[in-house]
């Protein structure tokens, strides 16, 4: 006699199997979450460069108060000779002169100019030029942390010289961190698909 018992159907068992192995959309979504992530360390976390003595500090812009009280505290104590400032010659917040770096006599030289193009790929053309027309062999670079990576990507492929970036301590909100997650990324195609040569 025949069990009455009804027999698995093809879709509970295709279903069980759905359940125990993920399908296309998740490993479509995992993928995209990783890449997504890929740079949270560069931005986030940057390997600090050690601010030893150099020939001149280079503050990227925007020369932020931060940046410049340490460039600041790094010439008065010795660790340079010269300082750039990469800002422009307006009157905007972070313009020349708006900058008492840039208006006042700091006792030391200062050059406050602006990169053509205004860009972290400018700014270390900048620094190229100016250290070829004045001798310079080692450079100390301020930005800001989420920006250090990047930076040395450019002064990697076009500055000549020996260089090391360094950032001052600040605090991210969340907001600011997450802007400048978006901001950076973006950045960073922008720099290894368009700016990925130098001025």
């Amino acid at each position: 006699m025949l069990s009455s018992r009804p027999l698995p159907s093809l879709r509970a068992r295709s279903g069980d199997r759905s359940r125990r192995r993920p399908g296309i959309g998740t490993l479509a979504a995992t993928a995209l979450l990783c890449l997504a992530l890929t740079p949270v360390g560069p931005i986030f976390a940057p390997t600090p460069g050690e601010a030893g003595r150099a020939d001149v500090i280079l503050v990227l812009g925007p020369a932020t108060a931060s940046r410049l009280d340490l460039a600041k505290e790094m010439m008065e104590s010795g660790h340079a000779a010269n300082l750039v400032v990469s800002t422009n010659s307006g009157h905007e917040r972070f313009g020349a002169r708006n900058l008492q770096t840039c208006r006042v006599d700091q006792g030391y030289p200062v050059h406050c100019e602006q990169s053509a193009p205004f860009t972290t790929q400018g700014e270390v053309g900048l620094l190229q030029r100016l250290s070829e027309e004045n001798g310079w062999h080692k450079a100390i670079v301020i930005t800001s942390k989420t920006h250090a990576t990047r930076a040395s990507l450019y002064i990697g492929r076009c500055y000549d010289r020996e260089a090391d970036v360094i950032w001052p301590s600040e605090r991210l909100s969340v907001l600011r961190g997450v802007e400048e997650y978006f901001y950076q990324s973006a950045a960073f195609v922008k720099a290894f698909a368009v700016t990925n040569d130098c001025v």
